[in-house]
């Protein structure tokens, strides 16, 4: 995902490294407490959207692209320059709030809705399972 489509064992179509860095946010902010209400407070929403902005883009590369880091650096790609802008960030946080009413009908957070669709609970597992 993110970089390298045509991998061995890669089975999805290539995305692209903003929407990648768009659906880590949406993960980080969904592990929030109560974010599926916090979401609809737009005082909350602003300030979860400078921590989003505030987010170094060498981690956010590293986490998307996957690379070999102890290769050449000189065949390594170079980190894109602001890989989540306002506009990225005003995006995640209507996305979350259309994730937040499926939330409150399912218990269910989708969180990686691109090619294949991974979504977390912390309901459905019965607590003698944890």
């Amino acid at each position: 995902m993110g970089i390298h489509y045509n991998c061995a064992g890669a089975q999805s179509e290539m995305l692209l490294v903003r929407e990648v860095a768009m659906m880590l946010v949406m993960d980080r902010l969904t592990d929030k407490p109560d974010w599926h209400i916090k979401v609809f407070d737009d005082e909350i929403a602003e300030r979860w959207k400078t921590e989003a902005l505030a987010w170094p883009n060498d981690d956010l590369w590293k986490r998307i692209a996957n690379l070999d880091w102890n290769r050449d650096p000189k065949w390594q790609p170079k980190t894109p320059k602001n890989i989540l802008d306002r506009e990225c960030v005003d995006y995640v946080i209507l996305e979350l709030r259309h994730k937040a009413e499926y939330f409150e009908r399912t218990n269910i957070t989708p969180t990686l809705d691109a090619n294949f669709n991974i979504a977390k609970s912390d309901v459905l597992v019965p607590p003698e399972l944890h």
